[in-house]
């Protein structure tokens, strides 16, 4: 993400396929940049802990995302 000043949004200008495990893991949020904006690209902009910066993924991502969120639930639920 390159960061603008003026009202600009930030962007993503390219994504990565590849979330390694180990980043994977740490994602607390996440949300969505639509290219039909004022961004140029589809993206899912990943907020991961214990990183300032942002990571950029590839829109398929989001598929390997809500498949963690369900089995991170699962193993809140199953040690309550």
């Amino acid at each position: 993400m390159t960061p603008t000043e003026g009202g600009i949004p930030k962007c993503c200008v390219r994504t990565s396929k590849h979330i390694p495990p180990h980043i994977r893991s740490r994602i607390w949020s996440w949300q969505v940049q639509h290219s039909n904006g004022a961004c140029d690209i589809n993206a899912v902009i990943l907020y991961v802990e214990g990183r300032t910066k942002a990571l950029c993924a590839h829109p398929k991502v989001i598929q390997m995302l809500r498949r963690n969120l369900k089995t991170s639930k699962a193993r809140i639920l199953n040690t309550v």
